[in-house]
């Protein structure tokens, strides 16, 4: 299982830089065992916002991560997790 950071989701669908765009978007659609963590999935709609100017809304960003959800694993923290992670250095 592999997940992706929100950048890539962004430059997946960010229109400014068509090379990033392109690598972005094959990484996406070619990741066939994908993990989308929850935090991934609301920072990437708290980000897409900054797309707007490009054609790209809120609407469209949910609908991409409800795609996302039907083909990828989705990941919930647990609270075991967080717990983990205040104990760590």
């Amino acid at each position: 299982m592999n997940a992706v950071d929100t950048n890539i989701l962004v430059y997946a669908h960010d229109p400014r830089d068509p090379a990033k765009q392109a690598i972005a978007g094959t990484l996406v659609e070619d990741l066939d065992d994908g993990a989308l963590l929850w935090q991934v999935a609301c920072a990437f709609l708290a980000a897409s916002r900054k797309l707007e100017p490009f054609g790209y809304d809120l609407a469209q960003g949910w609908q991409d991560i409800q795609d996302l959800s039907a083909v990828w694993k989705t990941v919930l923290p647990s609270w075991s997790t967080l717990i983990r992670s205040r104990a760590s250095p």
